[in-house]
């Protein structure tokens, strides 16, 4: 991050440690949130939004969690899941229980549920329910972000709008700066991986502040795009992938490919 937003000039050259100075709104609605639910209410078929993992603790009453089966043994490419997404997700689609089998969790008081990106879900609440929950990114599920994401950019079959008006409940438009940190992190991680960094020497890497100016952010998040597509070329000449497109179709969608060294990429 210093590598972008480290001042060359002025009365703050020469810092040693900068960071950002703004960050979106929608970042702490992220973090955190909290849902007071009636009993009776039932939320419909959907995925959450942006590709996100989800973490809901239930503090009192209680849900029923129902998700729908998209192992592999019905869906084995991208265009496959696709299709089954719109089966499930889309408002004028009778949902066919026998193709992808519903399954349910129940969560009582003192339960945690994590959740990967793009499961297709439905919520019921049985009673008056406290849950408190949020969002979060992890390297080890960017393979399924990515495929929310794609999805939620396409089209609606016969329609001109996008998939995540129907497809999600919520919008974050902070997930894509964060995946930028994440890229800009890549090269701290190589450079050291036996270090276990805790949450304060990743926020040297990343912080965050308040909104100050808009003009301000904008020069900012501008500054990572540059840096962060540097990292993604490099990326891409040293594990020889030439069409991200066409990579992307080979395989299982659920695949997330073998685990591979990148120090050497950027030494």
């Amino acid at each position: 991050m210093n590598d972008c937003n480290l001042p060359k000039e002025g009365a703050e050259k020469g810092k040693e440690f900068y960071g950002v100075h703004t960050m979106h709104e929608d970042a702490e609605r992220l973090w955190g949130w909290d849902l007071l639910t009636h009993g009776g209410f039932l939320t419909y078929p959907h995925h959450d939004a942006e590709g996100l993992c989800t973490y809901i603790m239930v503090l009192s009453g209680t849900k029923i969690w129902g998700y729908f089966n998209m192992g592999t043994h019905y869906t084995a490419t991208r265009k496959e899941l696709f299709n089954a997404w719109d089966d499930i997700l889309l408002f004028d689609q009778a949902m066919d229980s026998e193709k992808y089998p519903p399954g349910v969790v129940l969560l009582k008081k003192g339960n945690t549920l994590i959740q990967p990106p793009g499961a297709p879900h439905m919520v019921y609440t049985p009673q008056n329910s406290l849950t408190s929950g949020g969002h979060f990114l992890s390297y080890s599920t960017v393979h399924l972000t990515e495929l929310a994401v794609a999805y939620d950019c396409s089209k609606c079959p016969g329609e001109d709008g996008e998939q995540e008006l129907a497809a999600t409940n919520a919008a974050h438009p902070s997930l894509y700066r964060y995946i930028i940190w994440m890229i800009l992190m890549l090269p701290k991680f190589a450079s050291d991986q036996a270090k276990k960094y805790n949450s304060t020497e990743v926020m040297k890497q990343m912080p965050g502040t308040t909104d100050v100016q808009r003009d301000i952010m904008a020069w900012e998040v501008q500054a990572e795009i540059v840096k962060a597509k540097q990292i993604i070329a490099k990326l891409k000449n040293g594990l020889g992938v030439t069409d991200v497109a066409i990579t992307l179709e080979e395989g299982c969608w659920s695949d997330p490919w073998p685990a591979c060294n990148i120090k050497k990429i950027f030494k």
